[in-house]
């Protein structure tokens, strides 16, 4: 379905119909539901590549959230007023860890986002530059992967997520269903990072 056929745009007209017949309360399932209505009727089983991203940086900034508000207990109970030096080391303690978990969340992202979208195409150029110095066969088995639509925006934005999570500009959504929302929205992914 492109977003410039009929069928597209009474995708569209369904959604927000429902949209404002049900209750206020419950627009954000209406919502959720028509993002991977979306996904699936454009994808099909590649939907499932949205659903893991979803869930790996959702787990990774819940992950991230803890450890900074443990470091923050830690700071606040210190018992007798510690030192600046004390205070700062432990900070830096905390920081640490929560970058190590930032790093193994973007790693993740982006290793789906690679491995999907650059397999073919750097396997096939490895295949052809052995072919070249005369190694017969393909020793990079061509495995016919399809990329899903949006990949590269979800992937940009579970790390933008990730990282203001990190960053402490945000907390960590507690709501599963809420941060599906934010990285499925449909009319915000079809039209990709850069506007």
């Amino acid at each position: 379905m492109t977003i410039v056929s009929l069928a597209f745009l009474l995708f569209v007209a369904a959604t927000l119909v429902l949209y404002f017949v049900i209750p206020l309360r419950y627009r954000w399932i209406v919502l959720l539901a028509a993002n991977y209505v979306f996904y699936w009727l454009n994808s099909r089983w590649l939907v499932f590549v949205l659903l893991g991203m979803t869930a790996v940086s959702y787990l990774i900034g819940l992950w991230i959230q803890r450890v900074n508000d443990k470091g923050a207990e830690v700071l606040k109970s210190g018992g007798e007023a510690p030192s600046k030096e004390a205070r700062k080391e432990k900070k830096n303690a905390v920081k640490k860890a929560s970058r190590r978990i930032l790093v193994l969340g973007v790693l993740a992202v982006l290793s789906c986002l690679l491995f999907l979208k650059y397999y073919n195409f750097l396997g096939g150029s490895l295949n052809h530059f052995l072919n070249l110095l005369g190694v017969q066969g393909s020793p990079v088995p061509h495995l016919g992967l399809l990329v899903p639509l949006g990949i590269s925006f979800y992937t940009l934005q579970a790390i933008s997520y990730m990282t203001d999570v990190y960053r402490e500009k945000i907390r960590a959504d507690q709501n599963p269903f809420r941060f599906m929302l934010y990285m499925s929205f449909f009319p915000q992914i079809i039209q990709g990072p850069i506007p």
